[in-house]
């Protein structure tokens, strides 16, 4: 269950990974990843993992690269808090603690949406792709398992921006 829940943590880093590689472009007045959201459980859906009770993402730019915080629930009492600070770039990013990645690498496919590649042991494990609707009011992080090492699992959350 740990294993699990770890695995859900790290996916939820990559998805605040993911949406910091528009951190120039946040500096530069909008980047619509950068701010706070909440979890909406109701619409989210896992496949091979437990599902996430609730949770909260601070996005935020800095010199470089982006700060992010994550706070996650589950329904089984677990909860998880862990902060990624780091540079987006396309290039290869250790990932300590994932159950379901060690490393990934993030590209922006263009102004609302990113694309995850998730590696484990260097081999391709899953492919995320994180979008942020026209209204910049909903997240939606899309994961698929590629099935080289066993069974991952999949999921799609649903974020909503949060008033702070």
């Amino acid at each position: 269950m740990k294993r699990t829940i770890v695995g859900v943590s790290a996916a939820l880093f990559g998805l605040l990974s993911l949406a910091a590689t528009g951190a120039s472009a946040a500096a530069k007045g909008g980047d619509p990843f950068i701010g706070h959201w909440t979890l909406n459980a109701a619409k989210s859906q896992y496949s091979g993992m437990p599902a996430a009770a609730s949770g909260k993402v601070a996005i935020s730019a800095v010199k470089g690269g982006i700060k992010s915080s994550v706070d996650v629930a589950y329904a089984d009492g677990h909860a998880v808090h862990y902060e990624v600070n780091g540079k987006v770039d396309g290039s290869e990013i250790a990932v300590p603690g994932s159950a379901l990645f060690d490393s990934a690498t993030m590209l922006r496919g263009d102004r609302h949406t990113v694309v995850r590649t998730e590696r484990r042991g260097g081999k391709l494990v899953g492919i995320t792709t994180i979008t942020v609707s026209d209204d910049g009011k909903t997240l939606t992080a899309m994961r698929r398992g590629i099935s080289i090492a066993g069974p991952q699992p999949s999921y799609t959350t649903v974020w909503d921006r949060a008033r702070h």
